[in-house]
């Protein structure tokens, strides 16, 4: 990522799902909101934690979960990354119809869909 920030695209993503109503979600959670794999997930979080971006502990309602919190770098570090985020959007969307994004979220979607049937 620009400006010396050292973030994968996968990492912002959990990021910017805790960075939502969703800090202190457990691990399954945002596995199956970012659709990774428990062991990719464990392997992200871990990475984050390194970077003192985010903590785990214990569910207190399930002690066999672990919820996901952000630290207070990781909740900083939105301000930096989020209008980054932004435009790299407002650049590949430029000169693009609207109308068009939405049909090719549409048609991916479908296709993804399709694939997970299958």
């Amino acid at each position: 990522m620009e400006k010396g920030i050292d973030l994968t695209p996968d990492m912002y993503f959990i990021l910017r799902h805790l960075w939502g109503e969703q800090d202190g979600c457990r691990q399954q959670e945002l596995a199956d909101k970012t659709d990774k794999d428990k062991a990719s997930l464990t392997k992200l979080i871990d990475n984050l934690e390194k970077r003192v971006l985010v903590r785990r502990s214990v569910d207190g309602e399930d002690r066999r979960s672990k919820r996901v919190w952000l630290t207070n770098d990781g909740k900083n570090l939105k301000q930096i990354v989020y209008p980054l985020a932004l435009q790299v959007v407002e650049t590949a969307e430029a000169g693009v119809n609207k109308e068009d994004i939405l049909r090719v979220k549409e048609t991916l979607d479908q296709l993804v869909s399709n694939l997970r049937r299958g």
